[in-house]
């Protein structure tokens, strides 16, 4: 069939851009079991560990993202709110169906150290080899200031 002066073709029915994906609840737990996929040693091993804990975990997901120990019965959720719980609870920065901020956390500049081990191993190597192992607690504390400034060397 043509199209003639007094048919109409019909307008485009679809937008030119897509929808946007909704997440809600549902979708965010659909497809997905528990998180453990055909992992049946380590499914079972959480549902113990939830059990015991005693978290209901009918119709949870587990989110190991959110585990602070391996099969943490806090790390199942039952939907997006559950994880923004969790995330801000412990701290965590989240991006994605999820969105939670992580802390600001203030960083304090502190001048350069040499480990403490490191001094110490590198004293010890030098009473051995060159004092023969003869050294009063005066020297020893002598020459571990003078060696955490030679290893330091120029950092500030």
């Amino acid at each position: 069939m043509t199209a003639t002066a007094t048919q109409r073709i019909p307008k485009r029915t679809t937008l030119p851009w897509g929808l946007c994906n909704l997440q809600t609840d549902a979708t965010f737990l659909r497809g997905s079991e528990d998180g453990y996929g055909t992992d049946a040693r380590g499914r079972k091993a959480a549902h113990v560990k939830a059990q015991a804990a005693g978290v209901n975990i009918s119709g949870m997901r587990y989110c190991p993202q959110l585990a602070t120990e391996i099969h943490d019965p806090k790390a199942w959720v039952g939907g997006r709110a559950d994880v923004k719980r969790i995330a801000e609870a412990r701290g965590l920065g989240v991006e994605g169906t999820v969105t939670v901020k992580a802390p600001e956390v203030e960083h304090i500049e502190k001048p350069y150290e040499v480990a403490d081990n490191i001094v110490e191993r590198e004293v010890d190597r030098i009473v051995q080899d060159e004092a023969k192992g003869d050294v009063s607690v005066r020297e020893r504390r002598d020459l571990k200031e003078k060696t955490k400034v030679r290893l330091k060397g120029g950092m500030e």
